[in-house]
């Protein structure tokens, strides 16, 4: 069985819309995750809050066939309006028969068929990226888009289930595994939101999306005619809501799974 480290960002001040960088990497890894399970691919994920160091340390003692780093970009720059695009870095991308070379293909790949922008190609993380370099396994680090670009933040937190998607079918192109259809949602056309609170009153209602959003999360207000009830998110598959509901109930709030 195909062993994959699954390294999202634990970089904690990098500004990815409403969130950052770490909490926008790990919604992507919340979904790609089962998807490996489901696809007979065993894995292993890094430890939230962690340096980059431990993910290294970590990924060594696992031993797996891959290690897959999912990170967003930055300029550095005061203000990016300009600069946009996906890159996936591995060791040394003009040698083509190495494994993290073909991984990194093919991730591109997909990732380059998603992107609405011109991306920016397979890159030499030589001398830039431990994580790459300092692994055992084959080591690629994605950059799905810059985050200090406001269309390009937005882009990423409006397809992080199309992200996870195009990873996985990269690292299925790469170990020869085919897409397997998932089951048949019952009702075709339901949308599962997680809901944090309902209000009569709207002005009760945008008190608490100010407080719900500056806690990180992009809720939103909507009216149902009675009620101004604070939601977040739009899933088509109820377990990713519900990973989601996790992370808010971990924040303290309580939350239900809403179907529309």
């Amino acid at each position: 069985m195909t062993k994959i480290f699954v390294s999202p960002s634990s970089q904690e001040n990098n500004v990815v819309g409403a969130y950052v960088e770490e909490t926008a990497m790990n919604m992507i890894a919340d979904v790609l995750c089962p998807e490996l399970t489901r696809h007979g691919i065993e894995w292993l994920r890094n430890s939230r809050g962690d340096t980059f160091r431990g993910h290294i340390a970590k990924s060594n003692a696992y031993d797996p066939d891959y290690h897959v780093a999912i990170h967003s970009n930055a300029t550095g720059w005061a203000a990016n309006t300009t600069v946009r695009g996906a890159e996936v870095y591995c060791a040394y991308p003009d040698r083509t028969a190495s494994a993290g070379t073909q991984l990194a293909q093919k991730i591109y790949a997909r990732l380059s068929a998603l992107t609405p922008v011109a991306d920016r190609g397979v890159l030499s993380a030589a001398g830039k990226l431990s994580e790459v370099m300092e692994t055992n396994a084959p080591a690629i680090l994605m950059e799905v888009e810059f985050h200090d670009n406001a269309a390009g933040a937005a882009w990423i937190l409006s397809n992080i289930e199309p992200l996870a998607h195009a990873i996985l079918l990269g690292i299925l192109d790469q170990i020869g595994k085919a897409f397997i259809e998932p089951p048949k949602p019952v009702q075709a056309g339901v949308i599962y939101r997680v809901q944090i609170g309902a209000f009569s009153v709207k002005t009760n209602a945008e008190n608490y999306l100010d407080k719900v959003k500056a806690a990180g999360f992009p809720a939103f207000v909507k009216n149902d005619g009675q009620w101004y009830r604070v939601q977040v998110g739009a899933f088509s598959v109820r377990a990713n809501a519900e990973r989601y509901m996790q992370q808010i109930r971990s924040a303290g709030y309580d939350a239900f799974i809403a179907k529309t």
